[in-house]
């Protein structure tokens, strides 16, 4: 993976979103003629699931935060993680480890009885 590709400018991009608290998720508004029919999935549980996940992805520290997007969001491996981030495959491992064992700390509730979170951002508590 090159260092200077449109690639590379692009991850670097959304690591600095990622870091930026300010910014917030907008989906937008699609208009239909027809009102689309309810999910099955409960949406109680998805937002409270959702709500969650943001509070204790806040508890992390930047960098930890980043790691753990780029990895869970963008399916990057460690190497290429250290690229994006301008650090050693050891630091992005390191960052990774604290991040989610922070995470399992904050909010062991996101780990019981194996629940599947995918529909908030991939994530999977396994």
């Amino acid at each position: 993976m090159s260092a200077n590709g449109p690639e590379a400018y692009i991850r670097q991009v959304i690591y600095h979103l990622c870091l930026s608290g300010r910014r917030r998720r907008r989906i937008p508004e699609v208009l239909t003629r027809q009102v689309p029919e309810p999910t099955s999935t409960d949406q109680y549980q998805t937002s409270t699931l959702r709500i969650s996940l943001d509070a204790t992805l806040a508890a992390l520290s930047p960098r930890q935060r980043a790691v753990l997007a780029l990895w869970y969001y963008e399916n990057l491996t460690e190497a290429d993680a250290a690229v994006v981030l301008n650090c050693s495959v050891g630091a992005v491992k390191r960052y990774g480890h604290e991040g989610l064992a922070r995470m399992r700390v904050v909010a062991p509730h996101l780990l019981d009885s194996g629940q599947v979170v995918e529909g908030v951002g991939g994530w999977t508590a396994s």
